[in-house]
């Protein structure tokens, strides 16, 4: 089954195609590096990602990417 859903966040993303079942109450994440302080895209992302789980009755977690430790600063992880 195709499902279509539009989401205008002020043009900048007009359509997504999703090409499979999602089911009812699925677990996604929200998942950020603290490589740097939260940017338009990490909003952008969470925006997306909060909308589908809505529509599909899921939820969203919250999980720190913690993979470049090279990067990864505390006072990164605490402005998330």
């Amino acid at each position: 089954t195709m499902y279509t859903r539009a989401l205008d966040l002020g043009g900048l993303l007009r359509c997504a195609v999703i090409r499979s079942e999602i089911p009812r109450g699925f677990t996604t994440r929200f998942a950020p590096a603290p490589t740097g302080h939260l940017h338009l895209g990490h909003v952008v992302n969470a925006v997306w990602v909060w909308g589908l789980a809505r529509a599909y009755d899921g939820q969203v977690i919250l999980r720190l990417e913690d993979h470049d430790r090279g990067r990864c600063r505390p006072e990164y992880e605490q402005s998330i």
